[in-house]
């Protein structure tokens, strides 16, 4: 099993800002009655089905500084290791619209991030940033508050990668982590 967590932070206030675009893609991926509270991982979770294999999605219901306390509950209960391991998160160095997978890096600061390595005990599984600033040209980019609702074109850029977000999701599956970086961080 494969396992697909998608940071974000939990409550209406939150739910339409950059922060929260892990979950907003995610939601693509399954319909809305498919997902489970499960008080034990403190997490919302849905399992699909990918080229014949189980990918279960997890959207962690602490908040974002606080995500990594699932990996325990999902390690213990259903296998999860570093390797079947995909963090999907937001990114401000990226502009919206914009996916790329990486392995193996650093926490550059995110929060989320840093408690998934603490948790996960390494910093050795596979993250997928999701651009959520907007392009000014030129390499400048405007960098949102994380928190901030955003408005309906931003929103409608993020759930328009949804399509390649699939896509990489079964390359990494299909044909493995290089092929799948290839394809994510390739721009089409």
């Amino acid at each position: 099993m494969y396992f697909l967590i998608a940071l974000g932070n939990p409550g209406d206030r939150y739910k339409y800002t950059p922060h929260n675009a892990g979950w907003l893609l995610v939601d693509t991926l399954v319909p809305a009655d498919d997902w489970q509270d499960n008080k034990y991982a403190n997490a919302h979770l849905a399992v699909v089905s990918i080229e014949g294999k189980d990918v279960m999605l997890v959207k962690p219901q602490t908040h974002m500084n606080n995500s990594g306390e699932v990996i325990a509950y999902l390690a213990r209960e259903y296998g999860l290791t570093p390797e079947t391991t995909i963090v999907m998160y937001d990114d401000i160095d990226f502009p919206v619209g914009v996916l790329k997978m990486f392995h193996d890096r650093g926490d550059g600061g995110h929060n989320g991030i840093k408690s998934i390595t603490e948790h996960l005990g390494t910093g050795a599984f596979t993250r997928i940033r999701i651009g959520v600033s907007e392009d000014l040209g030129g390499g400048k980019m405007d960098k949102p508050a994380v928190l901030k609702q955003m408005d309906k074109q931003w929103l409608d850029t993020l759930l328009a990668t949804n399509a390649k977000l699939r896509k990489g999701l079964v390359r990494f599956i299909t044909d493995g982590l290089e092929k799948a970086t290839t394809f994510l961080n390739t721009e089409e």
